[in-house]
């Protein structure tokens, strides 16, 4: 008794099917944001810009690091009834 392999595991294809397309049009924006930055700023600007992302960068991913590591310490923590309280904080 043989299964398709395209039904038996099609979970895993159209998440990647999704995840394929996710990530394609995250590079297209990403070109077509530098493309159009820069036509429209000069060099200056353009510096101070690439600046402020690299920065904003490592501003979020520490963020989200700090309240992955703490969101998943406390969740196995805290009571049931804490669990939309933690869930809220993290959130906000």
């Amino acid at each position: 008794m043989k299964t398709n392999i395209f039904k038996r595991y099609s979970y895993w294809f159209k998440s990647a099917k999704y995840t394929a397309i996710q990530k394609f049009i995250t590079l297209a924006f990403g070109v077509l944001s530098f493309i159009l930055l820069t036509r429209l700023l000069d060099l200056s600007s353009f510096g101070e810009w690439g600046l402020f992302l690299i920065i904003a960068g490592i501003c979020e991913t520490a963020r989200t690091a700090l309240i992955k590591n703490a969101f998943v310490r406390f969740s196995n923590q805290v009571s049931t009834d804490e669990q939309a309280s933690l869930q809220t904080a993290a959130l906000s």
